[in-house]
């Protein structure tokens, strides 16, 4: 899907637009399933190997803005983003030894990103 800079993003090309910005990265895993349903909210997440560093954040946080993302709040522990009337978070956190559950136990690095907003075009 070819990036969209429209401000009324459908769901789906929220989806996409965090799906690309983590692109190699880490272990892409879509959280949408576990969302309750006709909520517009998008929930994504890469799983590293290696911990995730600020550059990391900042690469991310540039590819969204090259999809019509408009970076706001920079934190060091996370990212505000806006597109229209889509909010987003971008997080990075080590995955601490022992919280590595069977699914997370060969990662280290956990790089979160989370929009909600109003779903635009259907």
């Amino acid at each position: 899907m070819s990036p969209s800079a429209r401000p009324d993003k459908t769901r789906d090309e929220v989806t996409a637009d965090l799906r690309a910005a983590g692109q190699g990265l880490g272990a892409y895993t879509d959280l949408n399933s576990l969302l309750t349903p006709g909520v517009c909210m998008v929930t994504a997440r890469r799983l590293s190997g290696r911990g995730f560093t600020v550059r990391d954040a900042e690469l991310v946080a540039r590819r969204l803005q090259h999809r019509g993302w408009k970076v706001g709040l920079v934190k060091p522990e996370s990212i505000a983003l806006t597109s229209g009337e889509w909010h987003a978070a971008l997080g990075t956190t080590d995955i601490p030894d022992e919280n590595r559950v069977s699914e997370l136990a060969p990662y280290k690095g956990l790089l979160v990103l989370t929009a909600s907003g109003k779903c635009g075009r259907r």
